[in-house]
């Protein structure tokens, strides 16, 4: 077994000398401006029983889609209180707008944006047997457990305000309306981060052709590949040749979260925009080298030809391999050689 091992590393260091492989595992990435916005709110509802979910949920669902399409970006209360503030004439001054302030809400009040439903779901809460919970027994050596304060029947779905043509935008005033789309859905029923388990609302950066996007980032990671392998190749006295193999090690990264905090001011030092959806790629990457015959005597291919002889023949003199053996190992390494 030892032999064959020996006899087997022999010949594959040989082989490696003369015909090898570079390998290397690089990044790629690219980047694109998004053509469209969506921003997904969920709206759901509980209720003792299916019937009762599903009506509390369908009203629920009608008042926040009224509310975005209506375009509603204030609540009445906190018009009031503006007034409130002001001197009490019966027509306060106007103070100049802070920056960013009302001036923006207005323009980015008149960015259209549509309205759609999708993804109903219906959820029902399974029962749990309470008979191996000491709290519970306890409770009902006390009169009895108090009931499940989570109704059982749950309806939800997901609403989308989708902005497009962002490239053309005020990406500030984008920002602006993506915030009073939440608002007014908040305000109007849509589930919010402190809606318990339900999910909180969620902004989407999307580019058209994502594919192109992907086959620019995999173009980025190849060239930056070849650059590398062929400086590693140069320095050794070689020339690269061709791509024997590649194969993606990871999914494109989701900036989504990155592009929300950024639209908003968040993470200066990043450079990426807030309206940039960046592709991310890692290729492992190999490289065929060309052997001696196609380019002449590799620098120390025939001193590791010699060595390898030479211990082929030592154990062979100390009969460890029989004289069969050790012909064979050398005619694989002398085959090698002549790829």
């Amino acid at each position: 077994m030892i032999v064959g091992a020996a006899l087997a590393f022999l010949a594959s260091a040989a082989l490696a000398q003369d015909s090898g492989r570079v390998s290397l595992t690089v990044k790629g990435e690219a980047r694109a401006t998004a053509d469209t916005v969506e921003v997904e709110l969920s709206v759901t509802a509980c209720a003792d029983d299916a019937k009762a979910a599903e009506a509390k949920y369908r009203d629920r669902l009608s008042k926040v889609i009224t509310a975005l399409k209506e375009g509603k970006t204030e609540k009445p209360t906190r018009k009031s209180a503006a007034k409130d503030s002001d001197d009490g004439d019966d027509a306060p001054k106007k103070a100049p707008p802070a920056k960013g302030d009302g001036a923006d809400d207005g323009a980015a009040s008149q960015i259209p944006f549509e309205v759609s439903e999708r993804g109903l779901g219906l959820g029902v809460k399974a029962t749990s047997k309470d008979d191996n919970n000491p709290f519970k027994a306890l409770a009902k050596m006390n009169g009895g457990p108090k009931a499940n304060p989570d109704p059982p029947m749950q309806f939800q779905s997901h609403v989308i305000a989708t902005i497009k043509g962002v490239k053309d935008l005020d990406k500030k005033l984008v920002a602006r309306r993506v915030a009073q789309i939440i608002d007014i859905a908040i305000d109007a029923g849509a589930d919010s981060t402190e809606s318990g388990g339900a999910p909180p609302p969620a902004v989407h950066f999307i580019v058209k052709d994502m594919e192109a996007l992907h086959q620019a980032a995999y173009d980025d990671a190849m060239a930056k590949a070849k650059a590398r392998a062929t400086k590693l190749v140069t320095a050794g006295g070689r020339t690269l040749g061709s791509v024997s193999s590649v194969r993606e090690n990871n999914s494109p990264e989701d900036m989504s979260a990155r592009q929300v905090r950024n639209m908003f001011g968040g993470e200066a030092a990043d450079p990426l925009s807030g309206f940039d959806v960046k592709v991310e790629v890692e290729l492992s990457v190999d490289f065929d080298v060309p052997g001696a015959r196609e380019q002449g005597t590799a620098p120390g291919a025939a001193e590791q030809m010699a060595k390898d002889v030479k211990a082929i023949d030592e154990l062979k003199a100390a009969g460890l391999i029989t004289a069969e053996q050790a012909d064979a190992a050398k005619k694989k390494i002398v085959a090698g050689l002549q790829k």
